[in-house]
């Protein structure tokens, strides 16, 4: 499978464990998950756009790499009418957004992307917030 001009999709409410083969497909995340991304594979690419907001979940949106996968990169954290806040990460495995209490809302919109050279996973995203929500790897 290949990125073209039109991506397949598939829609996540719920946790979710990735295939090599599903590389290029957009998925639209529409309640909390857990994602496992697949082994490291060159030219692997993932998208996931939150297609509903996502309140009051400890783990709004998690994106994990397979066994020993590295995750690197950063995402940007955006709350309505402040600066953006970074969140980076360097040799971790995991990049989670923690939503939890009422009124802290991982918004729709917000967008994240993973890529892969072989040996890393590259993270980039905007994270969009209403209250206290941040994004961290470890």
């Amino acid at each position: 499978a290949r990125v073209a001009s039109r991506q397949r999709v598939e829609n996540i409410d719920g946790n979710k464990t990735i295939e090599s083969a599903e590389t290029g497909e957009l998925y639209i995340v529409t309640a909390a998950a857990t994602i496992t991304l697949p082994a490291a594979q060159d030219g692997a690419y993932f998208k996931f756009v939150v297609g509903a907001d996502i309140e009051n979940s400890a783990t709004a949106l998690k994106i994990s790499a397979a066994a020993a996968g590295i995750m690197q990169g950063g995402v940007s954290e955006q709350l309505h009418n402040t600066a953006p806040q970074l969140a980076h990460g360097s040799n971790n495995q995991h990049m989670t957004v923690n939503a939890t209490g009422g009124s802290n809302i991982l918004k729709a919109g917000s967008v994240v992307e993973c890529v892969c050279d072989g040996t890393n996973w590259f993270v980039t995203g905007r994270i969009l917030t209403s209250g206290t929500v941040t994004a961290s790897f470890s």
